[in-house]
């Protein structure tokens, strides 16, 4: 190969490198995908598919099913029925968003009077009071509430945040017979305000069922600060209230 030979032989091969250079810029970034959560590939570490590891969706073998501990149908005033019920969250370490639940009343012959849904939050490993006033309206003497929720609708996500809610204390009856009350103090153990809390007042009989609930809404805690939550009824419990339970509702951030 004379001189001219291999000089045209050097510029074609770095003419070529350098088209092999620029394809491999344009093409690489466009053909490439990287590993995520939503590439239906189990990559990157994930304990199943898009789950689990750097996923914040948790896998399904990893996944308690919530349980509902309990529900109740009330009769706070003639023709009224409320609702009570307790979910539980057994995950440690997991939540869920807007979990979708149906709530079915029954007539005492199990005819049904009313179903209808809701959604709730379920932080980790905790119980969350799901409380419907005035669910149906009618004399409906024997009904029997129940809150189902379907596991396949649950979507548990991995949380790793800390949650804060208002402390609660110093839970008393008060009021007459007639139009018993309930109070308790709601303190914010943070040092920033606390607005729009949903508290859940449930009272219990010596057998420890549930008598009689209500809600409240606290427009603002104010930092290190605290409130008086107050529940009313306008009729007798029915049986002495022996034990109170109040719980503020948790909203998990988006």
């Amino acid at each position: 190969m004379n001189w001219a030979s291999r000089r045209r032989f050097v510029i074609t091969a770095i003419g070529a490198a350098l088209i092999i250079f620029v394809l491999a810029l344009i093409l690489v970034p466009t053909l490439y995908q990287a590993p995520s959560c939503t590439d239906r590939t189990q990559n990157q570490g994930e304990q199943g598919v898009d789950c689990g590891g750097p996923c914040s969706l948790l896998c399904t073998a990893l996944q308690q099913a919530p349980v509902v501990r309990f529900t109740k149908a009330l009769f706070p005033a003639p023709n009224r029925v409320d609702v009570i019920a307790y979910v539980d969250n057994p995950n440690t370490g997991a939540a869920a968003r807007r979990t979708p639940y149906t709530l079915t009343l029954y007539a005492a012959d199990r005819t049904i009077l009313k179903q209808a849904t809701g959604t709730l939050d379920l932080p980790p490993f905790r119980s969350v009071p799901v409380y419907v006033p005035a669910f149906f309206t009618g004399n409906v003497a024997g009904a029997q509430a129940f809150l189902t929720i379907d596991p396949s609708k649950v979507t548990w996500f991995t949380f790793k945040g800390t949650l804060t809610l208002p402390k609660v204390a110093s839970p008393a009856v008060g009021g007459t017979e007639g139009a018993p009350r309930v109070t308790a103090t709601l303190s914010n153990p943070t040092f920033v305000p606390m607005t729009d809390i949903i508290a859940v007042g449930v009272v219990y009989d010596a057998s420890d069922n549930v008598i009689a609930a209500s809600q409240t809404l606290l427009k603002t805690i104010p930092p290190q600060g605290s409130v008086t939550a107050t529940f009313t009824w306008g009729q007798p419990f029915g049986l002495p209230p022996a034990r109170i339970e109040v719980m503020p509702l948790l909203v998990l951030p988006s």
